[in-house]
């Protein structure tokens, strides 16, 4: 019948009451046992903070104020689960939906699920008076859902201040008029106070479901941890110098290229214009050589710029070949869908001040063949 328990869970247990108007009873769990408690929560809000970090705060609802039931819900994800208990409460509550927070704990055997609903007012009471004495319950549970369900039978325990009922299928708050009808004959086991906190505690290392869920879901806060924040600045602060000192590198080992490269071309310009009085003279009387051996030609560049763009004009006219002269003409392999396409390619050339001179056209595979020579007029 009895749980066990981590040795190193630590918890702080806030216990709401089923009256209302009665203090919060709170209790320090350690190693499996009772260590501190107390009904001021005002008095450990000071509590040492490193102390408040390692426990799981636990807030523990009135059985009472929670329907505990089961639902074969199986195969769906929380979400879903959750959509489809909210619908079976409806069915089952005289309470309007709206008014309704429905929780599902995981799916076991045979796809149940345990089924936990209680009233929005409720649960907002217990998570405002918790949260306005400065604490965030990592989760929050019923009561009656620390008590294990025996296998058969019924079991009776005191669970920090309420009596609750456990059998095969239910849970719940004792009451003298509903407990003897639901119980009938079947025998009930009461608990020792020893046996019912043993039960308790160990519950609290695997609570079966968490009332924390949907819009109740525990958001976390994130603190600055400024020793971290100082090494990754120091960190960044040493990846951007690494960057600049490569960058800088870089760029004087470019610097030595394009100078080794300019002394280079100054070098063999002078082996071709032994005449010329300077480098730069070398280099410029080796341009007006080029310049004459392209018989006054536009360049590569810019003649081969004109005939891409005249190809991408004339949609039926594709390049066959490609010959660059060192008069300075481009001649050229062109297929055409019609005469007229070489025709309009020429008008396109003409547009970009080249003259296309071809030859007469010659048929291949139902397309009109010619050889142009492009250059300037």
């Amino acid at each position: 019948m009895g749980r066990s328990f981590m040795s190193d869970d630590r918890f702080l247990i806030l216990r709401f009451p089923p009256d209302v108007d009665a203090p919060v009873r709170w209790l320090r769990v350690a190693e499996g046992v009772i260590v501190e408690e107390g009904d001021d929560l005002v008095a450990i809000r000071p509590a040492d903070d490193r102390q408040l970090a390692e426990e799981r705060v636990i807030a523990v609802a009135p059985a009472a104020d929670v329907t505990i039931n089961w639902a074969e819900l199986p195969g769906l994800t929380p979400a879903q689960a959750r959509a489809a208990a909210r619908l079976l409460a409806s069915e089952n509550s005289i309470s309007p939906l709206d008014s309704l927070h429905v929780a599902v704990g995981e799916e076991g055997e045979g796809g149940d699920r345990l089924v936990a609903t209680v009233d929005h007012a409720r649960i907002a009471t217990w998570l405002g008076t918790a949260q306005a004495s400065g604490f965030d319950p990592d989760a929050l549970v019923p009561a009656s859902l620390l008590l294990r369900r025996p296998d058969e039978g019924f079991v009776k325990a005191d669970i920090l201040g309420e009596t609750i009922v456990a059998g095969p299928g239910s849970v719940f708050a004792d009451d003298a008029a509903l407990t003897p009808l639901i119980v009938g004959n079947a025998p009930v086991e009461a608990l020792s106070n020893g046996a019912a906190q043993s039960e308790w505690i160990a519950a609290l290392s695997a609570l079966p479901l968490n009332l924390r869920q949907a819009n109740y879901t525990r958001k976390h806060r994130w603190a600055v941890d400024w020793r971290l924040i100082r090494r990754l600045a120091m960190i960044g602060a040493g990846i951007v110098a690494v960057l600049l000192t490569t960058n800088l590198a870089l760029i004087l080992k470019y610097n030595y290229a394009a100078d080794a490269l300019e002394l280079r071309s100054a070098n063999l310009a002078r082996t071709v214009t032994p005449d010329a009085t300077s480098d730069e003279g070398a280099v410029q009387a080796l341009d007006d050589r080029l310049a004459a051996y392209r018989g006054g030609g536009a360049g590569f560049a810019a003649t081969a710029a004109a005939i891409f763009s005249a190809v991408r004009a004339v949609p039926n006219v594709e390049l066959t070949s490609f010959d660059f002269g060192v008069d300075g003409t481009l001649r050229i392999g062109l297929s055409a869908a019609t005469p007229g396409d070489i025709t309009a390619f020429q008008a396109q050339l003409e547009r970009y001040g080249f003259d296309g001179t071809a030859t007469t056209p010659q048929q291949a595979a139902g397309r009109h063949i010619v050889e142009m020579t492009v250059k300037l007029p």
